[in-house]
């Protein structure tokens, strides 16, 4: 892999954790309340919590969206990503759905833009 390749992809891992720790900073300031996230050890309840969701949903869309032309074209992605797969094998149907919800709606976000 060429230098530049490398720089880029190191760029958008960069740029990837940003962008889901933008969600954490947003949730972070709406509340009143100091907040918590359980332990990344417990895979289930860690992918299931609501803020790690929208984080999660997030990050899964800003990685789907890679070269599509619409948000129907970067869901036929969705079942291929590492993150997803974990979800899928870790949280309950309900909260797939929540997952589902939010990366619709970050694509939905990002075609409109």
């Amino acid at each position: 892999e060429s230098k530049n390749n490398q720089n880029k992809r190191k760029e958008e891992i960069i740029n990837d954790i940003m962008g889901h720790e933008m969600i954490h900073k947003s949730q972070s300031e709406r509340r009143k309340i100091e907040y918590s996230l359980p332990s990344p050890t417990d895979t289930k309840k860690y992918l299931s919590n609501k803020d790690e969701v929208m984080a999660f949903s997030w990050s899964i869309a800003n990685e789907i969206s890679k070269g599509c032309d619409s948000v129907k074209d970067c869901l036929r992605k969705l079942k291929t990503n590492k993150i997803w797969i974990d979800v899928k094998k870790n949280c309950d149907i309900k909260t797939q759905n929540r997952y589902k919800k939010y990366i619709y709606l970050y694509l939905e976000d990002k075609f409109q833009k």
